[in-house]
Order: C-alpha cells, then structure tokens, then sequence
C-alpha cells in the first residue's frame, strides 16, 4: 500500500508542466543570447583595437619606437610585476599609479612646453591663462590626429609629439632609478637581471627605454581618435581636458541606454516571478497539512 501511494507521488511530480516548460524556454534563450552578445561584442574589439605600430617615425625619418620596443616594454611590466603594484588601462592594482592616465598627463605636458618655448619662449606654466588657452587647443588637435598608416603598418609622430615622447622616457627612467617615493624601489628594473640576447619576450636593448615606450603607446591610444571618428581608441578615457578626453555622447547614450535596458529587465523578472509564483514554499510549517494530504501513511510507517 506504502508502495503503491509513492510511486503515484512519483509520477505525479515527473510529469512535466506549463511552468517548468516557460522556465527552461527562457533559460535557453537567455543563454542564447547572452553568448552572442559576447561572440558579436568580443568580435567587434578584435577588430577595433588599437594598432600597434612596426615602427614610429619623426618627420626626420628616424624610427625611435618599434612594435619590439612597445611589447617589450610590455614585457618588463609584467616581468617586475608591475601589475600588483600600479596598473595599465585600468588592468592591474591601485596600491600605485595608473601608469597611462600619469603618461599621458607628462605627454601631454611635454607638448604644451614646446609650443609654448617655440611660441612664447617660456615654459607653459609661465604663460597667462589666454596663451595657455592658445596652447592648450594646438597641442589638443595636435594630439588627436590620427597619422597611424595602416598600410605602411607606421606612425609619423610630430616634433612636439617627439618631445612629448622623451619627456616620458625622461620620467620614467627617473622614476625607476630613483623610485616613486611611495611603493617603487630605487634601481627595480636591471640590465643585470637579463641576459644580453635570448630575452624571449623583452627585445634587446634598454629596458628603461621599452617600458617607457610601452606607457607612451597607452597614453597615444587613449588621446587619439580612431580613423572616421570623433573619439580616441578608449572612447577618450582616461578624462583629461588638455588631451582633449572629455564624455563623449556615445558615452552618454549608451550609458543610458544600459541603465533603461537594466531597470526594464529587473522589473519583467520581477514580474514574472511573482505572476507565477516562484517564490519556494516551505514543506515543513506549524499547521502545514498539505505533506499529510500527499502521503498519510507516512507518520504511521515512522512509529
């Protein structure tokens, strides 16, 4: 008799139902969804990324930065670990700095001090706020030009670009010889620590140098705009007016697009849930009969 009542139990709750079947139908299709947004989306920043260049040109013709030089550079960060220290486009810790918002702040600046010797003959803080001003719009439009050469694979930088690059190269050579004076030990990055050739990853040469390079890199990607529009690489992150990396209306759109898409969503689950009852039931509640209803012989079997 015992028997004969559970197995009807059984076959009771394995028949399938309307609810059961709505919720495996929006399981499947949430996945679905959810993995072509990331196969679409992740498609899509492959082939918007930011180039990195075979080689960097001054309108001499000299190369003073390779694609080696710039992975390189990659590599010592990684090598020191740098990354548990400060980090790179937002990628890393925050007990230090971010190394491309500190680079593009002393790019930026290297190229404010050159237009404003070679205009002003001074240096750009010594100038009254509406030679600042002129400054300020030269080196901005300076900046965002793109002069990336897909096909050539090369980027021709300017003088004021040139010396912006060597003002961070400067700076950090100082810094990681010296120390930061916060967490950044004097004399971290050695020649010493590496053999002279078979370096894997980090190409030959000064590691000072590639490291430096690498930081210049982010902080171009970030100031620059992208080929056909009006934003930089990081859709202008990281937020610096003298680079000309105020919020974009893009930003502005698709944050609020976000946000709306969120609050409608939460409120369509909220809905459904409690439509059709999703919430659990406790079994076991003081004057809770149903359990006894469903199988009365089993207090009985338990005496």
């Amino acid at each position: 008799m015992l028997r004969e009542s559970n197995s009807s139990l059984n076959s009771q709750d394995n028949k399938p139902t309307t609810t059961n079947g709505l919720l495996k139908t929006i399981a499947i299709v949430t996945l679905l969804l959810s993995f072509t947004a990331l196969i679409v989306g992740g498609y899509g920043i492959f082939r918007g990324q930011a180039p990195t260049p075979m080689e960097v040109i001054t309108p001499d013709g000299e190369v003073i930065m390779t694609e080696d030089t710039i992975k390189g550079g990659q590599a010592v960060f990684l090598k020191y670990g740098l990354m548990d220290y400060g980090n790179v486009l937002v990628n890393g810790s925050y007990m230090g700095p971010d190394y491309t918002v500190e680079a593009l702040k002393v790019y930026t600046e290297g190229m404010q001090d050159y237009f404003a010797e070679l205009d002003y003959g001074t240096k750009y803080i010594d100038l009254d706020e509406s030679e600042k001003s002129i400054i300020r719009d030269q080196v901005i439009n300076e900046m965002r030009e793109n002069r990336f050469k897909e096909d050539e694979n090369t980027l021709y930088v300017t003088e004021a670009q040139v010396f912006g690059i060597e003002r961070v190269e400067s700076y950090y050579r100082d810094i990681f010889t010296n120390g930061d004076g916060w967490g950044l030990e004097a004399g971290l990055i050695q020649e010493s620590h590496l053999p002279k050739t078979d370096r894997t990853y980090v190409a030959a040469g000064d590691q000072l140098e590639q490291i430096s390079h690498f930081f210049w890199w982010t902080a171009w990607l970030s100031s620059t705009e992208r080929v056909g529009d009006e934003i930089s690489y990081t859709n202008n992150w990281p937020y610096y007016e003298d680079a000309g990396n105020t919020m974009s209306y893009s930003a502005i759109l698709w944050s609020a697009i976000s946000v709306t898409v969120l609050a409608i969503l939460i409120a369509v689950i909220l809905y459904f849930f409690y439509s059709y009852h999703f919430g659990m039931q406790p079994a076991f509640t003081k004057g809770n009969k149903l359990f006894h209803k469903l199988n009365p012989l089993s207090f009985s079997c338990w005496l």
